[in-house]
């Protein structure tokens, strides 16, 4: 089997055509054949972690990527990234686009880099969506060409990290879509939203353009198709919390013979699952210690699922803002060390943040822990730690979470998780992460 990893950047649920207000149709002709998973979750909901964990197998605090690749942050051991052990089982591994799990791309190994050597965080004048639309067009290109063993293709899309493009002038301001329920009401952030949405207009057409690739060079029958992001949309109470909204994700994998008839599958899944999934598919052995758990069995009908339990952390974005979190189908507890109020460097530049920053949101001190019950409570506003009804509920995600942290031996047991050497942030009064860095 060849194997095609395609990723955005900050799109959360919204590339499920089914959870987006905006029509996907090329999308959707992925989702037709393929597995919907409803109740997916990244490892982490900022970038360089989330996406070091579905390529290595383990957490961010496991694997060394604790913070921002561009920031000076990586994998302890590139040798775990799934293109150089899927290169162990003599497939050929090609990049094209975002990659940000190495401050350089020409760290992790890939034998072919189609959009040449130079990472998009180090060109400024860079416009995200005719990039990716000419990154497609190089896909396309690589797919139709001949071929002599499997290949590993990770395609990475940027346009839906901020800045968005501008929406089409035609559309009317009446038109906007209103942004998502934990963000304020307001013209400014309806064009916000209608940005965003423009944005995955730019990924659905490239997710067009590289099945229309694979159609043509007949791949359709014997290629396994991921499309997934790394974690939630870059609006307050989202991208970089560890609310669903940050750790969310849409995750659809076609697998001829197995995960091709178009279902919906709610078991609740971990992107570290990708990996054993991955190495199982490619008949290589997982590397170990790895935390995911190969979605085969589900896949095929022999489990109905494959974990209880998903876990997320935080530690570095712009600031250091530590974080855990356990989530089971129904309940999530969320633990914050040592920081009240949300950073503001940690909440990405826009007008929700503007808006929210004006009513004072970065002024509301937060719970060190908070049980939510995601059934009574899905926007995850309330706290149920205090309630005697909830008590055991409590006990058993802090027991769990505790013995998490023990078993992956998490730094954060025993004081601040400590920042490589030459790693970058802000200072924790920044008000925007594109404020002076230090080391």
């Amino acid at each position: 089997m060849n194997i095609i990893y395609l990723h955005t950047h900050d799109s959360g649920r919204f590339l499920d055509p089914a959870q987006s207000p905006r029509p996907l149709p090329q999308v959707g002709r992925l989702t037709a054949s393929a597995v919907t998973f409803r109740n997916a979750f990244s490892a982490a909901p900022t970038c360089s972690p989330s996406r070091s964990a579905l390529l290595t197998g383990v957490s961010p605090h496991v694997n060394g990527m604790t913070g921002l690749a561009h920031r000076g942050f990586r994998i302890t051991d590139y040798s775990r990234h799934l293109a150089r052990v899927l290169a162990g089982a003599e497939m050929e591994t090609v990049l094209c686009g975002v990659q940000h799990v190495a401050p350089h791309k020409s760290e992790i190994g890939y034998d072919q880099v189609l959009d040449g050597p130079t990472d998009y965080f180090t060109r400024p004048d860079l416009l995200p969506h005719e990039w990716d639309r000419e990154n497609a067009r190089r896909v396309a290109r690589f797919l139709t060409a001949p071929h002599t063993r499997p290949f590993f293709l990770s395609f990475g899309l940027l346009t839906t990290h901020r800045p968005y493009p501008q929406p089409a002038p035609a559309v009317p301001e009446r038109s906007h879509r209103r942004p998502p329920a934990v963000v304020a009401d307001t013209p400014a952030t309806r064009y916000d939203m209608e940005r965003f949405l423009t944005a995955l207009d730019v990924v659905d057409e490239a997710v067009g353009t590289v099945l229309d690739a694979i159609g043509e060079a007949g791949l359709w029958d014997d290629t396994v198709i991921l499309l997934t992001t790394d974690h939630g949309p870059a609006f307050p109470e989202m991208k970089g919390t560890l609310q669903d909204g940050g750790v969310g994700v849409s995750l659809m994998l076609h697998v001829p013979g197995i995960a091709d008839d178009g279902r919906v599958e709610q078991a609740l899944v971990s992107q570290l699952d990708l990996y054993p999934t991955m190495c199982e598919l490619a008949a290589v052995a997982t590397p170990q210690p790895a935390e995911g758990r190969s979605l085969l069995p589900l896949l095929r009908g022999d489990a109905a699922s494959v974990r209880d339990e998903v876990f997320a952390e935080t530690n570095y974005h712009a600031n250091y803002e530590p974080g855990r979190a356990i989530r089971t189908g129904r309940y999530k507890l969320i633990r914050r060390y040592g920081q009240s109020a949300p950073l503001p460097a940690n909440v990405d530049d826009s007008a929700p943040k503007a808006v929210m920053d004006e009513a004072g949101y970065f002024n509301i001190a937060r719970p060190d822990e908070q049980l939510v019950d995601l059934l009574i409570d899905p926007t995850e506003r309330m706290n149920f730690t205090a309630e005697p009804a909830y008590r055991h509920v409590y006990a058993d995600l802090a027991a769990r979470l505790d013995a998490w942290m023990e078993r992956t031996d998490d730094p954060l047991r025993l004081g601040a998780v400590p920042r490589p050497k030459g790693s970058r942030v802000n200072r924790q009064d920044a008000r925007s992460a594109e404020e002076p860095t230090w080391e």
